[in-house]
């Protein structure tokens, strides 16, 4: 043990050397990245001497154990050799194995003091919060655990960096190359959704370029990903590349193109969709509770089982929404607002429509058979060949279905 104690110490020497480290993020641009770089190559090289350091100590004491070993397994040798006392040879292998266990234990010790250094580098992350790097080339760049709140990095070149562990909350990262890059972890998420925003967008990578990159565990909530050039590598569970536009729970789609897209059995749920081309796409039995789909166009959807429970009713999430030809067949639209809706030749049939609010809709030629409208609001609209609830038609009963649900 006393030939560790040097090493030990200036083990120690160097993790607390290490603990002073830390990035700072400027107002200039190209110093901003000298010091990151600079930050960066000093931490790596303090991490790389700390790291030989204990893979000589981790070695040594390997070998510590072995010669134990092979001392117990001599004494283990001598015993049927010799005339020396059984005792004796036990006490003698008793000590030998407290040995091993004293070197593995500081051999754990070691293992913590690796622990303790990946900790050290991400309590010294840099921050390039607010930073502006527009069009920079960061390719290959050391950034994880940096912190880029709201930084600007539109069109940026961010080619095989590593972002692992990265903040990027409310990046900007419009038109960014982040071919293979290491995005695990990352943060790309809007924690606070403030007032009189156009939705609760996080990070924006519209038209960014993801081929390779991988996203593994990272947070995707609210981000816009539209658009994109390629679709990443890696997706954390929940979320798809779709027609070149990143889909999951909680994403930012307004405006996206997903014409003919297949959608069925997605995780949508509080999505902003608004404005959203969603004509003819596939959205059977997705999951679309919370999602704001004001003014959707869902032309011929297919929405067979989807489940749309819990839309707002006083955002009116599907206010004037196209819903033509939609097949909404028992889907859950309890207490929707489809306030204006068009839903000419759509199919509810089954479909649970408790509370929802229909007022000014249109509902030529739909067919709501069997379709739950209890407490529903039917005022303002526009019944012509209508299939009411009970089976029969709204032309049989004065052009309305309000007395035959």
């Amino acid at each position: 043990m006393n030939q560790l104690k040097p090493v030990i110490i200036v083990l120690l020497m160097l993790t607390s050397a290490l603990a002073g480290c830390t990035g700072t993020g400027t107002s200039n641009f190209e110093e901003q990245i000298a010091d990151l770089e600079k930050s960066n190559d000093e931490m790596e090289d303090t991490i790389s001497q700390k790291n030989n350091i204990i893979s000589l100590l981790e070695n040594y004491t390997e070998e510590l154990i072995s010669d134990a070993e092979m001392e117990r397994n001599s004494l283990l040798e001598q015993l049927e050799d010799t005339e020396t006392s059984l005792d004796d040879l036990n006490s003698m292998i008793e000590a030998a194995n407290s040995l091993i266990l004293t070197l593995q234990s500081d051999l754990v010790v070691q293992q913590d003091l690796v622990i303790q250094l990946q900790q050290t580098a991400e309590d010294n992350r840099a921050d390039l919060s607010f930073a502006d790097l527009t069009g920079a080339d960061l390719s290959y760049t050391y950034l994880r655990y940096t912190i880029l709140i709201r930084a600007d990095l539109t069109n940026a070149d961010l080619s095989y960096a590593n972002l692992s562990n990265a903040d990027l909350s409310d990046a900007k990262l419009i038109g960014a190359d982040l071919s293979y890059a290491d995005m695990r972890g990352a943060d790309l998420s809007r924690p606070v959704w403030e007032p009189n925003q156009q939705g609760p967008m996080g990070a924006d990578l519209t038209g960014a370029n993801l081929s390779g990159a991988d996203l593994n565990n990272a947070n995707l909530t609210n981000i816009r990903a539209v658009n994109l050039q390629e679709c990443p590598a890696y997706l954390p569970i929940n979320w798809q590349c779709v027609k070149n536009n990143l889909v999951g729970p909680g994403v930012h789609l307004s405006y996206a193109n997903l014409t003919d897209a297949d959608l069925s059995n997605l995780n949508l749920a509080n999505a902003f969709m608004r404005n959203a081309d969603i004509r003819n796409a596939d959205l059977s039995n997705a999951d679309i509770r919370n999602a704001d789909l004001r003014y959707a166009n869902l032309y011929s959807a297919d929405l067979t089982g989807a489940d749309l429970n819990g839309i707002d009713l006083i955002n009116g999430w599907l206010r004037y929404a196209d819903l033509r030809y939609a097949d909404l067949s028992g889907a859950h639209l309890g207490w929707a607002d489809l306030t204006g809706a068009d839903l000419t030749g759509a199919y509810l049939y089954s479909a649970d429509l408790t509370g929802a609010n229909l007022s000014n809709a249109q509902l030529y030629a739909t067919d709501l058979s069997n379709a739950d409208l209890s407490n529903a609001v039917l005022t303002g609209i526009w019944w012509y060949s209508t299939t009411c609830p009970d089976g029969t038609n709204s032309d049989d009963n004065g052009n309305t279905c309000v007395n035959n649900l």
